[in-house]
């Protein structure tokens, strides 16, 4: 990858980002469809 510290945790950071928007992006939906599912228990599951 790269030798200057700065640049390797641009991508670190970048990549976790990617990777947890395409988890959540992939979970809303199923979240939302179960109309039992509170506010507070979506809140908690985003949170971790």
């Amino acid at each position: 990858m790269s030798n200057n510290e700065n640049v390797r945790q641009w991508i670190f950071a970048a990549t976790i980002g990617m990777f947890l928007y395409i988890a959540l992006a992939d979970l809303l939906p199923t979240l939302l469809a179960d109309e039992e599912i509170k506010f507070k228990h979506f809140l908690v599951v985003n949170i971790g």
